[in-house]
């Protein structure tokens, strides 16, 4: 947890000097409403068992017929007057790899096909994505691959980060996730795909945030005392923008 606030904390500043010229889009499915779509209607549901920050996540169930799909979609989103784009959002993906897991967008005109995010706008650390473009429970050791029945908990989320300015800039444009059935039978019976804390930032400057590195010693697991605790980081940036100095929360 120390190393995702202190990620945000330099992330949201980077970003916060640009506040003028830049918009953000948001779901955390903590809200009365939720502007993304189930297809089919309750294929997704709105669960509080797992959540980052808020009350509730998200929560995708593997079909159970082989080629089926079950989709979470966005709403349009309007980056018509910004040339740089940034996607962010939180995931559990418990889902065996003989499943297709894949995050996909597509611009709003009549030729337009869903296609998925390109290896080459991936920004996280899953090697299951750069090498394939899928996600799924051997992507992060956290998710348990050697255990198909493992049930997650909030230790298990991860963010992910795409730079999608080459795709979506200057375009409206929708998001997508999608499980496909494979053809192994069973695997519909592990948990799903959990989604939370989605993020669409687009600006009319650079926004690729900074590379933070937490350096040793570091504050892991749980912690008993009251502190002080010293925080020691590497930050790197990735844009002839000056970095700001970082306020840790």
């Amino acid at each position: 947890m120390k190393k995702l606030l202190l990620f945000m904390g330099v992330f949201f500043l980077f970003l916060g000097g640009y506040s003028q010229s830049r918009v953000t889009f948001s779901e955390n499915f903590d809200g009365k409403t939720h502007s993304f779509t189930s297809i089919p209607a309750n294929a997704w549901i709105v669960d509080s068992t797992l959540s980052v920050s808020g009350k509730n996540s998200c929560w995708g169930f593997i079909p159970n017929t082989e080629g089926d799909t079950v989709i979470l979609e966005s709403p349009l989103y309007d980056l018509t007057s910004y040339a740089y784009a940034y996607l962010r959002f939180t995931h559990i993906c418990k889902v065996s790899e003989n499943d297709l897991v894949t995050v996909e967008f597509r611009e709003d005109h009549l030729s337009s096909r869903w296609k998925k995010l390109p290896a080459n706008t991936y920004r996280g650390s899953s090697v299951t994505y750069r090498k394939r473009q899928f996600f799924n429970d051997m992507s992060y050791d956290a998710w348990m691959y050697s255990d198909f029945d493992a049930e997650p908990n909030n230790s298990w989320w991860k963010t992910e980060n795409f730079d999608v300015s080459q795709e979506v800039s200057y375009a409206r444009v929708q998001f997508r996730f999608k499980i496909a059935k494979g053809s192994t039978i069973g695997s519909q019976f592990a948990y799903g795909w959990l989604i939370d804390n989605f993020e669409l930032i687009a600006s009319s400057n650079e926004i690729n945030p900074p590379i933070v590195e937490l350096m040793d010693p570091t504050v892991e697991g749980k912690v008993f005392g009251t502190g002080p605790y010293q925080i020691v980081a590497k930050t790197v940036k990735q844009t002839p923008i000056p970095l700001l100095p970082p306020v840790l929360y």
